[in-house]
């Protein structure tokens, strides 16, 4: 037979890993609804190139 200190650390880590487990399930989450249809990209053509983008060298 288990010492008593033993049986209550039990009963202590049961009681707290229900509460745990109830404030888990009762968090507020958020679900992020997916896309149906797949995002269309449009092709790129590889001979134009983009003029915004620039290459900047910082030298400190």
């Amino acid at each position: 037979m288990l010492d008593a200190y033993i049986i209550d650390a039990l009963k202590k880590q049961k009681q707290r890993e229900e509460r745990e487990r109830r404030q888990y399930e009762e968090r507020p989450y958020l679900e992020v609804p997916l896309p149906t249809e797949p995002r269309y990209i449009p092709p790129r053509d590889e001979s134009e190139e983009d003029p915004e983008r620039r290459v900047i060298i910082i030298d400190i």
